[in-house]
């Protein structure tokens, strides 16, 4: 599959002490886009059963963990933006057209990221990637009680556009024993970072979790659903070194 042999390209120009993440739509996202309204009907014609649906993509993300395992990945990322989707689009629209509540859409979910974890090798990371949007939503703590209590290794948090804002960390209190990905840095915006608000971020969120199981990140991959860039290449690499700058700074060499 195509996104095998971008993870073989990238090992093969990196080096030094740096290695390759992985990055994958989480398997709730699959679910979902597949009992949405305008794909249930064929769905069904295959998967008339909730569960048969579950197992047989939890057994497809398996065979796709051992695959990326197999070729040196230890750090692979399921990116679930599901929970934060607007529009059209909406979760809650989306679970009232199939007649699933939210809370049993999210308990679904979890048992299904379980059951794609449950063979993950140990000397494996795999972290959860959430946009915070849905930490406002109704229901927050629930959800996050839910969804937090993962067998993945890692959660990733997309804190928005906030650099200069109180970013409410509260939902870390869900994340006790886990290793914590904060995406605090904007890919959208040429602006330079502000190294002291990234600090006191950081700072924040360590009164929640033990600082050595924090750690700094960009949000996304500074690149829209369509593969474009809204912001320059030397931004860019601006933006990495100022991160690389600020973790020296907060967790040393």
């Amino acid at each position: 599959p195509p996104v095998t042999q971008h993870f073989t390209y990238l090992t093969g120009i990196i080096g030094g002490d740096m290695y390759a993440k992985a990055l994958l739509p989480s398997p709730t996202t699959l679910l979902v886009e597949l009992i949405r309204p305008e794909n249930r009907h064929n769905t069904n014609r295959f998967y008339p059963d909730m569960d048969m649906l579950v197992h047989d993509i939890a057994r497809t993300y398996r065979k796709v963990l051992s695959e990326f395992y197999n070729m040196g990945c230890r750090f692979l990322q399921f990116s679930d933006y599901t929970w934060s989707l607007t529009g059209d689009s909406d979760i809650q629209k989306i679970s009232e057209a199939v007649n699933i509540d939210m809370l049993t859409l999210a308990a679904t979910a979890a048992r299904l990221n379980d059951a794609c974890l449950e063979q993950k090798p140990l000397d494996m990371c795999v972290s959860l990637q959430f946009d915070n949007r849905w930490w406002s939503a109704g229901d927050k703590e629930k959800l996050a009680e839910t969804l937090l209590a993962s067998r993945a290794d890692a959660f990733a948090f997309d804190f928005g556009n906030r650099e200069n804002e109180n970013i409410d960390f509260s939902l870390l209190n869900y994340c006790q024993g886990k290793e914590v990905i904060l995406g605090l840095v904007s890919t959208s915006s040429n602006q330079p970072i502000s190294a002291s608000n990234i600090i006191h971020h950081i700072e924040t969120a360590a009164r929640l979790l033990p600082l050595e199981s924090l750690h700094l990140s960009s949000q996304g991959n500074f690149r829209d659903a369509n593969g474009n860039s809204s912001i320059t290449e030397q931004a860019m690499w601006n933006k990495i070194v100022a991160m690389k700058n600020i973790a020296k700074t907060v967790w040393g060499e």
